[in-house]
């Protein structure tokens, strides 16, 4: 992965020093240079492919966007070539009154100054717009929305 023109593409000037606050400025970064995009989805039903070469070029070379699959997994992959603790992570969306959904979603977990954090550079909504500690059950406000991360059985440990 070329590192740096990734961070050119985001906008990302800031320190390569792995910090809670860096990663927050490399997701609102990410956020507000590339949209979230299901173009190839419609009306040609492309597959996707999460090859991170292909990611690269559809993001980075071709300045596109992307759905949560492929904006989380090239994320994922800029924060582990960083040297950040980190990895994907499967996600069922629960929205206020509404059922929860299957597993539909892809986010990135991330451990840094001794915390875990609940990434996503790819919500085509209303989703968390910096990092959201996951080891709470408590509703958390972040940029004037609520959110809470609901621990399971099957939930994977970092």
């Amino acid at each position: 992965m070329d590192i740096q023109a990734y961070l050119d593409r985001i906008g990302y000037t800031g320190s390569r020093e792995l910090t809670s606050h860096n990663l927050s400025l490399l997701i609102r970064c990410h956020l507000e240079t590339v949209p979230f995009e299901n173009l190839d989805s419609y009306p040609n039903g492309y597959p996707l492919d999460n090859d991170p070469q292909v990611l690269f070029d559809k993001v980075v070379t071709h300045r596109r966007g992307g759905v949560c699959f492929e904006l989380n997994g090239l994320f994922y992959e800029l924060l582990s070539s960083l040297g950040y603790d980190c990895y994907p992570v499967e996600v069922r969306l629960h929205m206020a009154g509404r059922p929860a959904s299957p597993i539909s979603h892809e986010g990135v977990l991330v451990r840094v100054d001794g915390h875990k954090y609940y990434c996503d550079v790819g919500f085509g909504g209303p989703g968390p717009k910096d990092i959201m500690p996951v080891d709470t059950e408590e509703e958390q406000l972040i940029y004037g929305q609520r959110y809470r991360i609901r621990h399971s059985t099957h939930q994977v440990h970092l």
